[in-house]
């Protein structure tokens, strides 16, 4: 059973010692064997023979093959879960220590015991900390857990969770250690970037001019912000754990209670304005606004709201609603013609008089302009003076025939003026047109008496002198 290298260095009488072979048995299993072979030369008979002693070392290398396969299956679980393990015994010099922890730290363990070795991988901000933790651990001989930053050799910074425990002797003195690393930068980036969005979220809840509110879907408080105990005059201690139920009278609770399933069942966000449904000081109207808080799975676990005070927007668009209303009534009573327009010279809004005096009503002529409505021939002038307007910024004023002689109307006065933003940039033009009929009559008449005069001044050659 000598193999081809082994065969030779027998036949030349060299004794061949210490060596494997696998053999093959009659029932076709397979045996390890550990064996020594000596060449030598039979004293009787004078030929060459090989004798040999042979060990069954098959249990032994399916040990050692098994642990093989677990060694490998260990560091198959190191390098997907990026941890490492270390025993360290420093009376014995014995060390032990994974794939894994070098792959981790990329660094080799330094020759002598103590902190250089942790100084060296440790980052210089988290390094006293781990020191304390370490001298007392070997001091009362109790395990500790440390999560911090370590610097490889490459230069990278990564974050390192550690379980330490400290090897004590009978005397109590600190003769080495055991532990658990594993690789945790991606989880903790995930922790401190939740931490950083969670400190974001507190200042805006905490900073927001709206109160702010979240629910459980049982309608229970979970949270309130700044303004929402400043409006409502609750603290956190009178709401947190508890539902409107417990809160407001049973009228009250039932509407927004009402609302809360509302949001629930739909699934989406919904807004209402009303007066405030319990006290807030000095508030009259506010603009509510609930939604549906849900989990990474989409389901709704609860619900957030808004609640903002609208009482100066409500005050003031009362305020200008009341101011329109007085304006429309002086609009729709003053005895002249009033009308606006745009930029592009289409009617948006004209009054009663414009009406009556040019025959068409505020839906006929809002949107079109005086040429779409009366004709090419009707304002040639108006067209051209609402370019002046604009492009100059200047107030302008003609007289001509009315557009429809009505009721008398036969001549007017056109003015027109630009109406300007709050940028101070022309965004519309505003116009009067006055009937001055009456004045353009008188002046015809005196035209024509002077024309008389002067025609019998020249039949009778006569004349006269003022003094």
């Amino acid at each position: 059973f000598l193999n081809q290298e082994l065969k030779p260095r027998v036949d030349r009488g060299e004794t061949v010692s210490d060596y494997e072979v696998q053999l093959k048995r009659k029932d076709g299993s397979l045996v390890d064997v550990r064996s020594v072979a000596v060449a030598y030369i039979d004293p009787v008979t004078g030929t060459r023979k090989v004798l040999t002693a042979s060990i069954d070392q098959t249990a032994q290398k399916q040990a050692e093959r098994q642990l093989q396969r677990q060694s490998e299956e260990l560091r198959q679980v190191h390098r997907i879960g990026r941890t490492g393990h270390w025993e360290v015994d420093w009376t014995t010099g014995r060390r032990n220590v994974s794939a894994g922890l070098f792959e981790l730290i990329g660094h080799q363990w330094g020759d002598e015991p103590g902190l250089d070795f942790v100084r060296k991988i440790i980052h210089a901000d988290d390094l006293e900390r781990f020191a304390g933790l370490r001298h007392q651990a070997q001091q009362d001989g109790l395990p500790f857990v440390f999560e911090g930053r370590i610097l490889r050799a490459d230069g990278t910074e990564r974050w390192m969770y550690m379980e330490f425990v400290p090897h004590l002797d009978a005397a109590g003195k600190f003769t080495g250690s055991h532990g658990f690393v594993q690789d945790i930068t991606e989880r903790k980036g995930a922790e401190l970037s939740l931490a950083e969005r969670e400190r974001l979220l507190s200042a805006i809840m905490e900073s927001a001019p709206i109160a702010i509110f979240l629910k459980d879907r049982q309608g229970r408080y979970q949270l309130i912000n700044r303004t929402y105990q400043r409006l409502s005059g609750r603290q956190p201690a009178d709401v947190i754990g508890r539902s409107d139920a417990e809160l407001s009278p049973a009228a009250i609770a039932a509407e927004m209670m009402r609302a809360d399933q509302a949001v629930l069942q739909q699934g989406r966000m919904l807004s209402e304005e009303r007066a405030p449904m319990v006290p807030m000081a000095g508030v009259e109207h506010v603009l509510v606004t609930k939604f549906p808080i849900r989990d990474t799975a989409g389901d709704i676990v609860g619900i957030g709201g808004f609640i903002a005070d609208v009482s100066d927007r409500h005050r003031a668009e009362a305020a200008l609603q009341a101011r329109e209303q007085e304006f429309a009534a002086i609009l729709e009573n003053v005895p002249i013609a009033v009308f606006l327009k745009d930029r592009q010279s289409r009617f948006q809004r004209v009054n009663h008089q414009y009406e009556s005096w040019a025959g068409v009503s505020q839906d006929q002529a809002r949107g079109r302009t005086a040429v779409e409505l009366f004709g090419p021939e009707h304002d040639e002038v108006g067209e051209r003076s609402d370019d002046v307007v604009f492009e100059r910024g200047q107030i302008v004023q003609f007289e001509r025939p009315a557009l429809l002689r009505r009721a008398g109307l036969e001549h007017v006065l056109v003015v027109k003026f630009p109406i300007r933003d709050a940028g101070g940039r022309i965004s519309a033009l505003g116009g009067f047109v006055l009937d001055v009929t009456a004045r353009k009559r008188a002046e015809m008449a005196l035209q024509e008496s002077q024309a008389q005069l002067l025609e019998s001044q020249g039949l009778g050659r006569t004349g006269y002198i003022t003094s």
